[in-house]
């Protein structure tokens, strides 16, 4: 495998075919050791899902270019296989980013442990309305506390800042994130 080599050290982020946020160094491979890819493609995230016996990260391959809807189906999928009991060693293997999200059991913020080999996990908290500052006047909106756990092997602190900043922009303005995913870039 040939050494990873970020596009811009300043900038550690590209746009892929479909104009998404996709962070290269935030992409790590199953083994003894951490992988960088050097490539936006194949991204598998995985999604914490509490059973009975405690908690499984199945992935979701190719997350990065699906659209929402599709995303949707397959985290439902997941977790009514995940927990009848039901999931293939496949479902499991490759993950390289997990989501957890414990903000459905009124946890406004926690600390998530990356499971190693991958590079990173996102905590999701609760959304709750708090007072912030909306033009200079404080007002009531609804919030959520984002969490982010790297493997700094693979994603160093301020690339991870840098992705949470973008995450939270992106989520400001959704549309984007509701449009259609260039299926074709997954071939």
């Amino acid at each position: 495998m040939a050494p990873y080599v970020p596009p811009d050290v300043g900038h550690p982020r590209v746009r892929n075919a479909g104009e998404r946020l996709v962070y290269p160094r935030a992409d790590a491979w199953p083994g003894a050791i951490v992988h960088r890819t050097g490539s936006c493609r194949g991204g598998v995230s995985a999604i914490a899902i509490a059973v009975k016996d405690g908690v499984i990260a199945p992935v979701i391959r190719d997350a990065h270019c699906i659209a929402l809807s599709d995303m949707s189906a397959r985290r439902r999928d997941l977790t009514g296989r995940a927990r009848a009991g039901r999931l293939r060693p496949a479902d499991l293997a490759d993950g390289t980013f997990t989501i957890s999200n414990l903000g459905m059991y009124g946890v406004d913020a926690f600390s998530a442990i990356v499971t190693p080999p991958q590079a990173a996990i996102l905590a999701v908290g609760a959304i709750a309305d708090r007072v912030v500052a909306v033009d200079g006047v404080p007002g009531v909106r609804p919030t959520i506390t984002l969490t982010l756990s790297s493997d700094h092997r693979v994603v160093d602190g301020a690339t991870a800042a840098m992705f949470l900043r973008d995450l939270a922009e992106e989520i400001r303005r959704p549309p984007p994130l509701l449009a259609a995913g260039p299926e074709e870039d997954c071939r």
